[in-house]
This record gives C-alpha cells, structure tokens and sequence, in this order.
C-alpha cells in the first residue's frame, strides 16, 4: 500500500471521528470498534509508527483509550472493555459502578499496569481480640512500665553475667532458673537488663502488685508476645481459637496446656530453632498465693514431662514461704537451679556504693550553683554513712536519692543532712523486726511522709487506696478520676501528695484523665510501709462506701431535685475529654449501683447514719439497659429482696409502702428501666424456663437488652431460681403482663411493695403465686414513676 493511501486512510479516520463527534442524535462508535475497522485497513507496521499528538493525554479527550495486548508488544498489557459512552456533547461524565477498581474515576491513562483486588477481603483481627485477654503494661518494653528499673552501668554485670549463661552452663539439662532475693535487691533491675539483651527472649511479663496481678491472663499475655514474633506459632493459636472460641475466658490449666503444650511439644512449631527464653519477674506480686502456686506447678510439670522442649524459663520472686516451700519440696533439684541474692553479698554492697556515687555526681552537676562553694560534696564524712545505711539495698540506694534530688525542694545539701539524721536515730534505735538495711529504709520512708500535715494526711490515704497504691480494690484507672471522686480539685489532689515525689510515680494534669495513669510506688518497699505503718488503709471497702454517699450527698432533697438528679453533682475536676452532663451521669449511676452491692449498706442503715439514709433517698434504684446487673447477682435493689431485716427501718424513712395491687397504674411504668422477672420452681419449670430465657427469639433483641440467669438448689434452698431482665414493652414480657392484668382484677387487693424515692421513679415489687402450679413462685419488679400526689 503506498504512503499516499495511509494518508488518505488516517485522514478518513480523523474525518469519522469529528463527525462522530458533531452528532447529538447518533450513539458515538465505540473506540474498540474503529480501531478494529482501522487495523484491517493499516498494516501494523505503519500503525506503531503512529504517534499520539501532543499532550493527548493531558487533554482528557473521549478519545483516549488503553491499547489491548499485540503480539510485538514486548510486555502484555492489560485488555480493558468499555461500555457504550454517552454522546459527546453531553457534558456529564458518566458513572462509574460503585466498588472495583477506580470506582467514580475517569480520564485514566494506564501503560503495562498490574493490578490486584484486595477490597472484598476481611481485616485480620485476631491479635486485635487476642491482646484484650492480655495483662497490658506487662511485657518488659511497655510504656506503662516506662522507665523501667535496669541494673546501673557497671553493677550487677556478675548477676546478669551468670543468668545469661545459665542454660548454656548446664547443657539445657535444668530448664528453669529461679532468682530470689528479699525485698530491694535488685531482681526487678537484673530481670529487665537480661530481657533487654537476650536475643532469643520469648516472652516476658512483670508482674505488679495491685496494678499489673491478673493470675487469669498469665498465659494469655506470654502467648501474645510470643505469637507477635512467630507467625508458625501466631497460626497455631489462631487454629484453636477459631475451634474454641471460649478458649481466651478459660481457666489458667485449659489454657497453659492449649498455648505451651500443645504448640511446643505435640505440633512442634519451633522446631530445632533456638530456644525461646520466657521471663516472669515478681512472682511474688501476682495475686494470691494459690495462683503463684498454681503457676509454679504448670511451669515445673511442664518442664518434668517435656524436657527437651524449646523453652527456658526465668522467674525472680522474694523469698516468700509458700513459693520457698514449693522449690523445697515439690520439685526435683536437678530440674531448676537457684541464683540467690544477698544484699550483704560483696557484689551487691560494692554496685550500691557505686550507684551512690553516680548519682550524687549527677545530683552536683544538676545544682552546681549551689554546691559551688563546697570543696566537695557530699564530703566522704557525709558519704560513707550513707552508703553504710544502704548496705548493699538498691531500694535504699534509689529512694534516698531521689529525695536528696527533690526538684521540689530544690536543696541537695539540705536533704542529705536530713538524711543523716535519721541514720544516727535509727542506728541508735532498736530495729524491731526489721533487718538493718531495711530498717533504715523504713525509716527513711517515715522521714518523707513526716511533713506531710496532719489535716492532709487522710485525704493523702485517700488517694493512696482510691488509686490502688495500696488495698485490692481496682476501680478508677486514672489519678484525676479517683480524685474526683473523693471531691478533690487539681491544686488540693497535687498538695496531698506534694511531699511523695521521691517514693511515687505521680501523673501531670496533662494526662491525669488518662487511662492506666494512676498514682504507683517507685517500689514494693514503700507499699509494704505503708501498709506495717496504717494499717486502717487495708479497710479500703469502707472509704470506697464513704466516697460512693459522698457524691450522692450532693444532691439535694426537697422540691428543687427535678427528674435528673445527677446535674446536681459537683464536678471538682472535670474531665477534659467528656462532657459535664456525661460525667456526672455516669457518676450518679455507678454510685447508686455500688451503694446496692455494697456489703456495708445494711450495718449502716441499722446504725441509723444519715448520709447511707440520704443516699438511699436520692439514688437510681432501677436496672439500667447499659449495666451488667447480673453479674454476682447484685444490683441496686438486691439488698432489698434479699433481707426483709430493713423494711421496718424503710417503711419509717417514708422510701418503703404497702400498696395494693389494684393501686397500680401500668400508664406509669418507666420504659427506661429494665423489667425484672425472678421465678422460684421445681425442675420442670426451671428446665422449661432456661429453654425459653436461655436464647430468646425476640425481634426487639439487641445486645446486652436481654439477660437472663439460672442457679440450681444450695444448702439454703430447695428451689430453682430463673431470673430474666428485659424492656418493658417487649413481647418477651406479655406472659408476666397477663399474670399482672390478672391479678389486679381478681384479687386488686392484694398487697405489692412499693420504693419510692425522693425523685419518684422507684420500683414496684409484686410477689405472687402462679395460676397452675402451687410449688412456683414469681417475683416481678416493675420500674415505675410514682405520681407526685400520692403520698
């Protein structure tokens, strides 16, 4: 064909286009269709000689296209269809089908492109799930633990030198070596440095006292580091999982043999690697001394059954007598060995002394205009007692010095003649029954706490219990908001524990509202003190009482109560991150449920005190949907149905009535609260009752709005109890309605109980005997909203 005929060609095909083009009435050829025409008539030679004109692609011409594969494509490239466009003078760009590639894009030029779809594929969610089962802030790089206790450079390096080589030195015959040390040795510091510098480390977990003691998630939380770094053993957790979903809520037994047995000794997911190295650092400070015994004894079958398995364990506790005892006498001495620590040991006496040295050096650089004039300080006069009076205790060593550096104080000198003073006292006092060192430990303790004020110093007792630094209670995460609690602005929660610095771990205003930034001791030692020292703190289930009538008193009684109660509580120190309207609603209602639990409710009422009577007054009393009544089956009224000792007491305070059932007007009921069904029957009832409660087929079911429990016969009864919690208008509850509608007009004169509180939505309890069968008993408790003019 001559160059003249392509000419014509190319220029028969521009003509096509602009005509194609001008037309409004005609569809406009497909693209693929005229390049399928044109390819019969040009040679494909000549075609790849055709360049595209300048900045076409730029322009966003309909006429752009992506170009099939050819045969002298060097690269294949990706075919493309294109559906039948709009006409060219409708200036609306057509769309896209929602989902695939470039969903609503246009004016695309692509060249060799390779494309996958990832958009119908699931998040992977499973270490997500998995880290809530976890102790969080255990593991030895977390930020909760932040900075963390490490050996001073240039101390202990004997220590740390001998539990690295620990497994090598034995041949991995003893597969556990157990550190043990008293109180302030250092184990905590040697523990951290040999998981920071192990590099076949496994796992680790720290435990810590009233914060981080969860004996539940002891396997959880070593099985989660693991699964991070190892995807063999990730895959094999996840395969159980999915089988057993119940497998994370299981007992420490069922799960140590299905995240330590089952990978490492039967599916063999590590192999012939390295062996793992798993660290448990104060064994001693997990709770209750059943669960440290518990774990001891699946670490120690473990490593009986399975002794060539790939893991080595660390665990560093106190002398403590039942763990001692354990290794005394439950376990073999050729399956463990014991590195001891002393603090009179001549390593521990000298990596002290050189602590102190450091320390104080840096303490001099920090406030060099004040020690300027000083020859030397501290003078080996002033030193050398002090490192007497440490004797080899790291905990000593950290302590005094911290509150030598006071940046409170801001007066080293001053501090450190402090220090000395109370070395000369105790040295010439009796010791008790402390050993030497940490006699003068404790009563360095007693020197820190002394300027606290009197008049101060119960509300600083009240932070050290409401933020868990000492008790069992674990309540409020955060320092601000256990302060609120207790009714404490930011400049009086600061003031109390202004003097403290040196021996806690206390949160700026920044982050006081978040979470886990709570108030911790520096060191077990202090919480141990404080504890030998008052020992009322233990009680910490009374000040929790105190604190929950506290914010109820807040609310007035009388006309001005209105039907939100909660908006009268005092916010002292409100969290930035939350409403006001919100906190104190949250307040109010977690109040009023913990005084219901509250074991103390009842020898309070019988002695007649006024702000457990006032909180009884202005309380919510009602099952709200948000909250988890059901659990240890108590709620805000369970005190009431359980013990009939106190109505006589209600009845006089005007919150308890008999009314009769006729009385009741089911227009008043309060459809925010939950209805509340408990049965008392025989078996049969009870079967037939779990069938229906147990998983109810309800169209108003939605999360948590429906609960349900059953409890068998005990020592004390003979009757199965069944009790259900649903919304007032749901279908689930028309049988109790009927029974209701039933007796109110065949026998309304039968009497039912009425609560009513100061702000009228109170409850009604009607128990009453079944229609059919004489052996079933039902209780029901109705919300209800008392009309303001019955008495």
């Amino acid at each position: 064909m001559c160059l003249m005929s392509i000419r014509h060609l190319r220029g028969a095909e521009s003509l096509l286009k602009r005509r194609c083009s001008r037309s409004c009435h005609h569809p406009r050829p497909s693209t693929p269709t005229m390049n399928r025409f044109f390819q019969i008539l040009i040679p494909s030679d000549w075609r790849n000689r055709k360049k595209l004109p300048k900045n076409e692609s730029s322009r966003g011409s309909a006429n752009t296209q992506i170009e099939g594969t050819h045969q002298s494509d060097p690269v294949p490239r990706l075919p493309v269809k294109r559906s039948q466009g709009p006409s060219l003078v409708d200036p609306t760009p057509p769309k896209a089908p929602a989902g695939g590639f470039f969903s609503n894009a246009h004016h695309v030029n692509m060249y060799n492109p390779i494309m996958q779809d990832f958009s119908n594929q699931a998040a992977d969610t499973f270490m997500e799930n998995f880290a809530r089962y976890i102790i969080p802030g255990a593991a030895y790089d977390s930020s909760a633990r932040f900075p963390p206790p490490r050996c001073h450079a240039g101390t202990r390096l004997e220590t740390v030198r001998r539990a690295r080589s620990f497994f090598n030195a034995s041949k991995r015959k003893k597969r556990l070596l157990w550190i043990v040390g008293p109180a302030g040795v250092g184990k905590s510091a040697i523990m951290q440095t040999v998981a920071e510098t192990s590099p076949n480390l496994g796992a680790s977990l720290f435990f810590t006292v009233n914060l981080r003691d969860d004996p539940s998630k002891f396997a959880t939380t070593l099985a989660y580091q693991i699964s991070v770094h190892h995807l063999t053993y990730r895959e094999n957790l996840r395969a159980q999982v999915t089988r057993d979903s119940t497998l994370l809520e299981k007992s420490i037994t069922a799960q140590f043999e299905a995240f330590f047995i089952h990978p490492f000794t039967v599916s063999l997911v590590h192999g012939d690697s390295e062996p793992l190295l798993i660290l448990i650092d104060g064994l001693d400070e997990c709770a209750g001394t059943e669960a440290q015994c518990q774990i001891l004894e699946l670490i120690l079958g473990f490593i009986t059954c399975y002794p060539s398995s790939p893991l080595l364990w660390i665990i560093a506790s106190r002398p403590e007598p039942h763990i001692t005892s354990f290794f005394d006498q439950s376990v073999e001495t050729n399956l463990y060995h014991k590195l001891e620590l002393s603090y009179n040991s001549k390593e521990s006496q000298q990596d002290v002394e050189r602590f102190l040295r450091d320390r104080l050096s840096k303490i001099r650089d920090r406030y060099l205009l004040g020690l300027s004039h000083l020859p030397q300080w501290p003078p080996e006069s002033q030193f050398l007692p002090l490192v007497g009076a440490a004797d080899g205790l790291f905990a000593y060593a950290e302590a005094v010095s911290r509150f030598i550096e006071d940046p409170n104080i801001a007066d080293p000198s001053s501090q450190l003649e402090i220090v000395l003073d109370v070395i000369n006292y105790t040295s010439t006092a009796p010791a008790g029954n402390q050993s030497a060192p940490m006699a003068q430990l404790y009563a360095l303790y007693d020197r820190i706490i002394s300027p606290i004020p009197a008049h101060v110093l119960p509300v600083t007792k009240q932070i050290l219990v409401a933020n868990g630094v000492v008790g069992s209670f674990d309540i409020w995460p955060a320092f601000g908001a256990a302060c609120q609690w207790i009714g404490l602005t930011p400049s009086k929660a600061y003031s109390a524990v202004h003097h403290l610095y040196s021996v806690l771990d206390i949160p700026s205003p920044r982050i006081a509202f978040k979470k886990t930034s709570r108030v911790t001791a520096r060191h077990k030692s202090f919480v141990d003190f404080l504890c030998s020292r008052f020992p009322d703190l233990e009680k910490d289930e009374q000040l929790f009482f105190s604190l929950f009538t506290r914010v109820l008193k807040d609310i007035p009684l009388g006309p001005g109560l209105g039907e939100q109660p909660s908006q009268h509580i005092i916010l002292h120190w409100a969290d930035p991150h939350k409403s006001a309207q919100k906190q104190k609603t949250e307040m109010y209602s977690y109040a009023s449920r913990k005084m219901g639990e509250s074991k103390l409710l009842k020898q309070h009422l019988l002695s007649r005190d006024p702000n457990a009577i006032h909180a009884l007054h202005v309380m919510s009393i009602g099952l709200d949907p948000k909250q988890r009544m059901l659990e240890r089956q108590r709620y805000a009224y369970s005190w009431l149905l359980k013990d009939g000792s106190l109505r006589a007491i209600l009845r006089k305070q005007k919150l308890l009535h008999d009314w009769q059932i006729g009385s009741v007007d089911l227009q008043c009921i309060n459809t925010d609260n939950l209805f509340h069904t408990i049965c008392k029957s025989g078996q049969e009832v009870y079967h037939s009752l779990t069938r229906v409660w147990g998983s109810p087929k309800c169209d108003q079911q939605d999360g948590n709005n429906h609960k349900a429990s059953f409890r068998k016969p005990d020592q004390d009864s003979r009757h199965y109890k069944s009790e259900a919690m649903t919304p007032c208008k749901c279908k689930c509850t028309r049988t109790a309605w009927k029974h209701l509608d039933y007796i109110r007009k065949h026998s309304p004169e039968t009497l039912v109980k009425a609560y009513i509180p100061a702000h009228r939505r109170g409850i009604v309890i009607c128990d009453l005997p079944d229609r059919e069968r004489k052996d079933v008993k039902w209780t029901y408790v109705i919300p209800y909203i008392f009309p303001r003019t019955r008495s």
